[in-house]
C-alpha cells in the first residue's frame, strides 16, 4: 500500500473495486499531511447540486 501497487500473493486475487479504490487513496496516505481542499466556483457548485438533487432528496430523511 506505501507504494499505491497491490502487492500480489499467490492464490489470491483481490477484488479490482479495491484495488482501484486503494490506488485512487494512495496519494493522501499520510494521515500527517493536511487534506487538499477543493472549492468550487459558484456556477459548478450549482451544477452539482442540480445534478444531484434527486438523490440528495431520497438521503435527507436519513441524515437527519
Amino acid at each position: 500500500m506505501k507504494t499505491g501497487q497491490v502487492t500480489p500473493i499467490q492464490g489470491v486475487d483481490p477484488d479490482p473495486i479495491v484495488v482501484r479504490s486503494w490506488q485512487r487513496c494512495a496519494p493522501r496516505s499520510d494521515p500527517r499531511q493536511r487534506p487538499r481542499q477543493v472549492s468550487l466556483q459558484a456556477p459548478s457548485f450549482q451544477a452539482t447540486l442540480k445534478a444531484h438533487a434527486d438523490v440528495m432528496m431520497l438521503a435527507r430523511p436519513f441524515l437527519e
